[in-house]
């Protein structure tokens, strides 16, 4: 019947789409002879098949081909032990490396480099912390994405390399710069500055805005040992705690409380909170000089004391500084000299010889 012979047809048609190739020459007919007197029953087995053949199909389409797990080869360890996989920081010291994500984008990690992996399918991402890496990406597969503390470079079907530089400045500070060249296609490179685009063959150093320095002025209330906190104490009896920066710790570990300084101190980019960079003992100001001329009456082995007999006749007994100690040693009774002291030392608490000098 028309109507019959119609969705036979139909059926061949499915069976020829469905298993992706096509079917003999003489298909149709052997259906046909074979549907002939027994439609009934063997057309709905066919059409059972043909839905088989098709789940087949789809099931091949989406289990045969997995999407690729993350693959790294070379000179390389993962931080913290384990497998290479999503969240694992690639870490190559001595040498460098190679990383597939996705079967679309490949990495050549430079030597001394740290790389996190993130992003998901057909959406690579990672975090580049130290070093530099070269990538060679396929964007029809997918988005691709180098991220890092500056700023991020955004791939759009291309190769090129990203690398983290660190200069560094005055007081012990090191800045850091993010270097992009372009080797083909075009990248899209985001941070403070805003969203710059680079094609094939160009290349360009980013760097973000230096933190402003501030100051502050004030009495140490407390020092940590390890030097990575300092408490200040303002004239106005503010205390104000700080985190330290590694540059600064040795010189904080010096500090006493109650100790003069003026600490240097910026907002940290990582951290958002005041930290100091430099700190600096407080200079009060320079004690007057005065200056006697006179014989010695008694002068102490060690140079820790001397007497002398003024021109008006009095006696005066003064401590000595170690600065002057060694010169006071070569001195006795009777010579004549011209010592130079400072009034009420503060550590001695008396007028305290700074400098002696024999009288030729």
């Amino acid at each position: 019947m028309p109507g019959e012979e119609e969705r036979d047809r139909l059926i061949d048609l499915l069976l020829r789409e469905e298993l992706g190739g096509e079917g003999p020459p003489d298909l149709a007919e052997k259906v046909l002879a074979r549907a002939f007197g027994r439609r009934r029953r063997l057309v709905p087995w066919l059409a059972a098949a043909a839905a088989s053949a098709l789940f087949a199909v789809l099931a091949w389409a989406l289990l045969g081909h997995a999407y690729p797990e993350p693959r790294a080869s070379g000179r390389f360890v993962v931080s913290g032990g384990g497998e290479v996989q999503r969240g694992s920081v690639i870490l190559t010291e001595g040498g460098g490396a190679a990383l597939a994500l996705g079967g679309y984008c490949r990495l050549e990690l430079e030597p001394q480099s740290a790389l996190r992996i993130e992003g998901a399918k057909r959406a690579e991402q990672v975090c580049l912390e130290r070093g530099g890496v070269a990538c060679d990406v396929d964007s029809k597969v997918g988005t691709f994405v180098v991220r890092a503390d500056l700023g991020t470079v955004s791939v759009r079907g291309t190769r090129f390399v990203v690398r983290i530089v660190e200069v560094k400045g005055g007081e012990e500070m090191v800045a850091k710069k993010l270097f992009v060249k372009v080797a083909a296609g075009l990248v899209l490179v985001s941070g403070a500055w805003g969203e710059r685009a680079l094609a094939a063959g160009q290349e360009r150093m980013f760097e973000a805005e230096q933190p402003q320095q501030h100051q502050l002025s004030g009495t140490v209330a407390m020092a940590c040992p390890q030097g990575k906190f300092i408490k200040i104490r303002t004239e106005d009896g503010a205390e104000k705690l700080f985190p330290v920066a590694e540059a600064a710790q040795e010189a904080v570990r010096q500090l006493k409380s109650g100790g003069k300084v003026t600490a240097t101190y910026i907002q940290c980019p990582k951290t958002g909170k005041d930290t100091v960079t430099k700190v600096e003992r407080a200079e009060g100001p320079k004690p007057e000089e005065h200056q006697v001329a006179g014989t010695v009456v008694m002068a102490c082995p060690q140079g820790k004391l001397i007497k002398i007999h003024a021109g008006d006749g009095s006696e005066t007994l003064y401590p000595v500084a170690a600065s002057a100690q060694e010169a006071v040693k070569q001195l006795k009774k009777g010579d004549k000299v011209t010592l130079t002291y400072i009034r009420c030392c503060p550590k001695a608490g008396k007028d305290t010889v700074i400098k002696a000098e024999k009288a030729s």
